[in-house]
């Protein structure tokens, strides 16, 4: 129901038909600076942009970032986070608040990590943000799982639930 119901004029009769302004926000990211080949030390630059389709800002927006195993979270900016510090050992997932997304717009946020000294040579590191985030309260709802090497049998090196680089790179 995007356009109003027949008899309904926001503009000629405000106090019964109202018109409510709604926001769309998607997130996508990109590793934008290090790599391809992570090395041990490196700083890992990913930009996530969150993009607002709606006719309306976005406040306060959420999403889940999932920090990648072997990398240290070292910080963000376009972001805050009360979960997630500088040093944090990966394996972690980081609330993210964005103050405002414009309405038709984007907003971007930058984070990095350090990708650890001792990194095994040859995996994979995979990174994941997730733009459904759980309401307080909301008992159905989980974040996304941490991928703790110690007690992932692939130590961490297979992509997490609800990451496929090969469909959605």
């Amino acid at each position: 129901c995007t356009t109003p119901p027949v008899g309904c004029d926001p503009a000629t009769d405000p106090d019964r038909c109202v018109d409510t302004p709604t926001n769309s926000v998607s997130v996508t990211k990109t590793l934008t600076t290090g790599g391809p080949t992570a090395e041990p030390g490196e700083a890992l630059v990913y930009t996530i942009t969150l993009t607002n389709a709606g006719n309306a800002a976005a406040s306060n927006h959420q999403f889940y970032e999932s920090i990648p195993a072997y990398t240290r979270f070292t910080s963000v900016s376009g972001a805050t986070t009360s979960d997630c510090a500088a040093g944090d050992a990966g394996r972690k997932t980081c609330t993210m608040t964005v103050a405002s997304v414009p309405a038709n717009g984007t907003a971007t946020v930058s984070l990095t990590v350090t990708a650890s000294d001792s990194l095994p040579s040859g995996i994979t590191l995979y990174n994941l943000v997730t733009d459904e985030v759980c309401q307080p309260g909301d008992a159905s709802c989980s974040p996304p799982p941490a991928c703790d090497p110690a007690t992932d049998p692939n130590q961490c090196t297979t992509p997490p639930v609800g990451c496929d680089p090969a469909t959605d790179p």
